[in-house]
């Protein structure tokens, strides 16, 4: 492998070690829109700029307005019965 594919490939191995890292969600603090965390064992990211609010329970698993699951497990409310409707 040439030196500048080295670097590529060790390039690409840093991003994917920063993307799949993410900070603990805690509340009292402020998340920007796009901001990714982590809480209990799953990664969300921020639908929108907000402060999480002590004791309000805006948890990322309880509100689905302002977090968004990374891992393909959405719970947006919506009701899903596990059919294709047309």
């Amino acid at each position: 492998m040439t030196r500048t594919g080295k670097l590529l490939v060790a390039l690409l191995m840093s991003c994917t070690a920063l993307a799949a890292s993410a900070r603990e969600w805690h509340e009292g603090r402020h998340y920007s829109r796009g901001e990714v965390v982590s809480y209990h064992g799953q990664r969300y990211r921020a639908l929108q700029s907000h402060d999480a609010a002590r004791d309000a329970g805006w948890t990322p698993q309880r509100a689905p307005s302002l977090w968004e699951p990374l891992n393909g497990n959405r719970n947006d409310g919506r009701y899903d019965d596990g059919q294709y409707h047309r």
